[in-house]
């Protein structure tokens, strides 16, 4: 029984693109808004709702990702105000899928999808490493996307 859990760097880069995000978002109201008052409050709501996102949420999100490879199953268990728990049989995984971003060992930004019979099991931002491994534990190839 193998337990693993995403990658901190994945933290960093979501980080990153949020507050990107985020500066384009406030710079683009403050340049087409007419009345000031309007577009500060805008930009404090949507600061607001950033930095909640990126100080609170995903922090709490990252700590409460769990997987688990066993000999013949994998478990996800995830979420932050709402538990959900996800368990499927190695035995019937149809096909999976690696998702890699470019510069994907830097950025923690890995998806690897496995396809059953009626759904789909995501496992997200995995280090490069554990998702190769995870991969040879339950036999599959994985056809890569990038």
């Amino acid at each position: 029984m193998r337990h693993y859990s995403p990658d901190r760097s994945g933290l960093f880069t979501l980080r990153i693109l949020i507050l990107m995000m985020t500066s384009s978002v406030i710079i683009l109201i403050n340049y087409f808004s007419p009345l000031r008052t309007a577009s500060l409050i805008a930009d404090s709501v949507i600061a607001g709702i950033s930095l909640f996102v990126m100080l609170i949420y995903l922090p709490l999100y990252f700590s409460s990702v769990k997987y688990t490879v066993t000999d013949t199953e994998i478990r996800r268990m995830s979420g932050v105000f709402i538990k959900h728990r996800q368990t499927i049989r190695i035995d019937t995984i149809q096909y999976s899928v690696m998702v890699n971003s470019p510069f994907s060992k830097l950025t923690g930004l890995n998806f690897l999808v496995f396809f059953v019979y009626g759904g789909q099991m995501n496992l997200m931002f995995l280090n490069y490493g554990d998702m190769q491994e995870i991969l040879a534990l339950t036999g599959n190839e994985g056809g890569e996307m990038q």
